[in-house]
């Protein structure tokens, strides 16, 4: 069998690390830890890894005894792997997620050539200190950003290894209520403030998997200032698609079509940056996000109409957001149609 034949080492090789990485990205949450037939893994236009099959693996190749190279465990974002797990909607899925994180902080004390085994040690006792709970269940975007920051760590050419460390090194205790380095990162005035902002949305586009997730963003405004932003003269079209996914991010969570659309005023946002996009000469960029703003404000409209049953009761769609959706709706498609 490969657990007979084969070292973690040689496992690691075998990994693909954009594969991997897209497995972080897009970890399935519902996922249950016993495999079935009936379940898929997930439904992507790129494949993933089963995570199931890898954090068993992991878990049997790094028992005491075993030989580990650490650095190419975080390296290979099998570390990663382990950590996102962590918000696995199901507890055995978390419960071997946690299980391989402490086994492989077992190995991580005895690698003294291990140059970044300090750094390591500290990101995961951070967040081994906010864990509250037997088998917690923390937010994805907090399991996300100590994934990714992981692999940071042992690139010191990174933009972000100095802001990471110094976040790590200002707190005992990860705040799972929080967006970590959000203020510092999207309000960054250095010289590579593109590419730090540029982080940042990133992080929140692929973070927002979930209510918990949300409840985040609300507690530090995310959404209220990305979209404010999007509206400001420097806002590059990379962070407008940026702000734009995250929006879309937000209106596709059906529990929270409602309160997004009332409390956010997302219809009036769209209209007032269609209006903005529409001042501006027309090219194919212009196209491109007038096209994702008008399927944004199909979605909502048709969230709306489901909503009569699954999210309003028996409540009426209010008329203004019927008028606002119109408004819309009829604005884009006449710039849209061909003249």
């Amino acid at each position: 069998s490969l657990w007979g034949r084969a070292g973690l080492d040689e496992v690691l090789q075998l990994l693909d690390s954009q594969r991997l990485q897209r497995t972080i990205t897009h970890f399935p949450l519902n996922l249950t830890l016993k495999p079935s037939l009936a379940e898929p893994v997930a439904s992507l236009s790129e494949p993933i890894y089963d995570p199931r099959f890898l954090l068993t693996t992991m878990y049997r190749l790094l028992q005491p005894g075993m030989v580990v190279d650490c650095q190419r465990f975080v390296d290979n974002r099998a570390l990663g792997l382990a950590i996102v797990a962590l918000s696995s909607q199901h507890s055995c899925m978390r419960s071997m997620g946690y299980l391989v994180v402490h086994a492989f902080s077992e190995h991580l004390e005895g690698a003294y050539t291990f140059r970044e085994r300090h750094q390591i040690n500290l990101l995961l006792g951070n967040l081994r200190h906010a864990i509250t709970e037997s088998c917690q269940q923390l937010p994805f975007i907090i399991t996300l950003f100590v994934a990714q920051s992981s692999t940071i760590l042992l690139h010191p050419e990174h933009s972000l290894y100095t802001p990471i460390n110094q976040f790590l090194l200002q707190r005992p205790v990860l705040a799972i209520d929080d967006v970590p380095l959000f203020y510092a990162l999207f309000n960054s005035s250095n010289l590579q403030f593109k590419r730090d902002r540029g982080w940042m949305l990133q992080l929140l586009v692929d973070g927002l998997r979930g209510q918990p997730d949300f409840q985040v963003y609300h507690r530090r405004h995310v959404l209220e200032l990305a979209m404010s932003f999007f509206l400001s003269s420097t806002c590059d079209t990379r962070a407008q698609w940026q702000i734009l996914r995250l929006v879309c991010s937000a209106c596709s969570l059906p529990s929270l079509t409602q309160h997004i659309s009332l409390q956010h005023s997302v219809l009036s946002w769209i209209l007032a940056a269609v209006q903005a996009l529409i001042s501006k000469p027309a090219n194919d960029q212009r196209t491109a996000l007038l096209r994702e703003l008008l399927s944004v404000s199909q979605s909502l409209s048709k969230a709306f109409e489901r909503g009569k049953e699954d999210l309003c009761s028996d409540d009426l769609i209010p008329l203004h957001i019927k008028q606002q959706l119109h408004v819309i709706q009829s604005l884009v498609s006449s710039k849209l149609s061909p003249s």
